[in-house]
């Protein structure tokens, strides 16, 4: 298998493992949504959130199927939570305010609310799994959803410390060719919802690929480490940071007359991240930058390859523990 093969394998490997719950949990639950007075483009935004939240399954059967009821009615910035749960038999409502949230924040955050509400109802099935007395007129639950319920309510959504690991398209313009690589990495929680969560981040990353000349091949192999502190934006974590690595440049000449050579040095500068949860642990990343102090291969009768400058990457990954 080639290493770039090996790459790929490696994560979706980790990928498979990291999956969150048990094969039964990945069905979730059927819940419906009704918005009451909410502005429309809030409403598709809380649901989307909620429902990864919570692994949710939409309900092929709203009037036969035990399904979990969420009603969300907003008036001004006060929005009115209710939860009709047939696994528990019970119905919790919560009043919440986005007075002191920013315009942008508030579908995050309802749609964390919702799901801190529907989990800690869920939560019940483990306190008390047969009440004294049946409640009435509720659908019969099975014991599997019942099951699927209690790992979704015990299950930490937000842990503090986590990992992540991701395949990464490096490009820069100065090189020409993309680069494959593998970016490993660990996040840390400094604040925590709903004040502005901010967290740090380290990434290692390598880099191996080619790029061709007129004169033959250079081979460019990189490692970079990334220390950035970001910021939690709605479903995006945007952070800013500085990156330091080495690279090797190796000239492999196509004509036996010239002499193949190499160059190594680090590069340094700073860079700007981007990363949004698609859905479960699976993330899609972006990061790009400019280095001030790289390293430069002469090419004799064309250019040169250099890495310096503009560069931009994107990855595909999961996260790990989170």
């Amino acid at each position: 298998m080639s290493r770039r093969g090996s790459v790929l394998a490696t994560v979706l490997a980790i990928g498979f493992v990291a999956r969150p719950g048990s094969a039964s949990a990945s069905e979730g639950v059927p819940v419906v949504f009704s918005f009451e007075g909410c502005d429309e483009s809030l409403s598709p935004q809380v649901e989307r959130i909620a429902r990864i939240e919570l692994h949710a399954a939409p309900a092929l059967n709203r009037d036969r199927d035990a399904v979990t009821r969420i009603g969300v009615a907003c008036a001004d910035n006060d929005v009115q939570l209710a939860v009709d749960d047939p696994i528990t038999g019970k119905r919790v409502e919560r009043t919440v305010s986005l007075a002191a949230i920013a315009p942008e924040g508030h579908g995050r955050l309802l749609a964390l609310a919702i799901a801190e509400l529907v989990r800690s109802s869920w939560l019940e099935v483990e306190i008390t799994p047969a009440p004294v007395l049946a409640p009435a007129s509720v659908p019969t639950v099975s014991v599997e959803q019942k099951q699927r319920a209690l790992e979704v309510a015990l299950e930490r959504k937000q842990r503090p410390l986590w990992a992540f690991a991701a395949i990464d398209g490096l490009y820069i313009p100065t090189v020409g060719t993309p680069l494959l690589g593998l970016a490993l990495g660990a996040h840390g929680e400094l604040r925590r919802p709903p004040v502005h969560p901010l967290f740090v981040e380290g990434t290692l990353s390598g880099w191996d690929g080619a790029t061709s000349r007129s004169s033959g091949l250079i081979t460019i192999r990189q490692l970079a480490f990334d220390g950035t502190l970001g910021l939690h934006a709605s479903v995006v974590d945007l952070a800013l940071g500085l990156r330091v690595g080495w690279t090797t440049l190796a000239g492999s000449p196509s004509a036996s007359r010239l002499r193949g050579d190499s160059v190594s040095g680090i590069f340094v500068g700073p860079l700007l991240t981007a990363r949004v949860r698609i859905v479960g642990p699976l993330e899609v990343g972006v990061r790009t930058g400019w280095l001030l102090h790289g390293e430069r291969g002469t090419v004799s009768g064309d250019s040169d390859v250099t890495v310096g400058g503009y560069w931009a990457s994107l990855a595909v990954g999961v996260r790990i523990g989170s």
